[in-house]
């Protein structure tokens, strides 16, 4: 398992994408390839120079990077007229004297950031394309989100809300990507709506086991029952962080998390389900009640 590790990593922080991800993330890649529940203090530490070593990750600043990356958008927005007028090269927010690096018990500083280079992150989401799938930025960068969900998938309406763009827009991208092979579209109703589950194609077979075919549309994939309600609480949960996430050091009171999230006139059994979901989600960390 250990000799896997260095292309496993490769790949699983290259669908991190062009922010990366920090070491919290990293180590839960890790105890995944070796297939256990987390990675104790002393292995990391005995683990931190291969993982270093790895070919094609940069490990950096997390406010450098993150400055970088603002500065590298801001200028895909200039137009061509713009960028040839002013001919200055980028200026790209210089690196701290110091490495990341060179602190004390670096595999646990979660101001490390770790991002795969170019290459590698259109390896993992081009898949058996490799360097000769060309994209349009947008398009590219559509691809790139639904791989970062893995087999969890994204739904279309989340895309929409990402891209800040129409459904029709977004529809027509992800047509274009699955003519290509590397998407799959999954119609799943939930809550009393449809939407469509957009799962790239290297994780699909993962789930593709809990997929049925429908008899009336043979042409479309019908998820179970079990999975439709796996997908709602997973959708939920992620409703859930990005609104903590926006209230960090706050306390909300539960009431204004129901109406946050739209449950407010929801029939009972959906608050008690909203309920259950969070309970599970304080019985695993993600957030405290007070």
């Amino acid at each position: 398992m250990l000799d896997d590790l260095p292309t496993y990593l490769q790949q699983q922080i290259a669908l991190e994408g062009s922010a990366g991800c920090d070491v919290t993330v990293l180590w839960h890649h890790v105890a995944a390839c070796l297939d256990v529940e987390s990675i104790e203090d002393d292995y990391k530490q005995y683990l931190w120079p291969f993982i270093t070593a790895t070919r094609g990750l940069r490990f950096g600043d997390y406010q450098v990077e993150k400055a970088r990356r603002e500065v590298i958008a801001q200028d895909k927005k200039r137009t061509k007229k713009a960028k040839a007028k002013d001919k200055e090269p980028l200026k790209l927010p210089k690196s701290p004297l110091t490495s990341p690096l060179d602190g004390p018990e670096p595999w646990n500083d979660l101001n490390i950031v770790i991002i795969a280079d170019e290459h590698l992150q259109h390896r993992a989401v081009a898949w058996t394309h490799g360097s000769q799938l060309i994209l349009s930025d947008t398009t590219y960068q559509i691809l790139q989100a639904v791989a970062q969900k893995r087999e969890s998938g994204i739904a279309q309406t989340e895309l929409c809300a990402k891209f800040r763009t129409s459904p029709k827009a977004i529809f027509h991208n992800i047509k274009f990507l699955a003519q290509l092979g590397l998407v799959q579209r999954i119609p799943v109703t939930y809550g009393g709506s449809t939407s469509h589950l957009v799962v790239h194609a290297q994780f699909y077979p993962k789930i593709q086991k809990v997929v049925t075919v429908d008899v009336d549309q043979p042409e479309l994939g019908k998820v179970s029952r079990n999975e439709a309600a796996r997908y709602r609480t997973h959708m939920l949960k992620e409703r859930t962080s990005l609104l903590l996430e926006k209230a960090i050091g706050q306390v909300l009171p539960l009431r204004d998390i129901i109406i946050a999230l739209g449950f407010e006139n929801k029939p009972h059994q959906d608050k008690r389900y909203l309920r259950r979901t969070l309970n599970g989600m304080g019985a695993d960390g993600f957030l405290e009640y007070a």
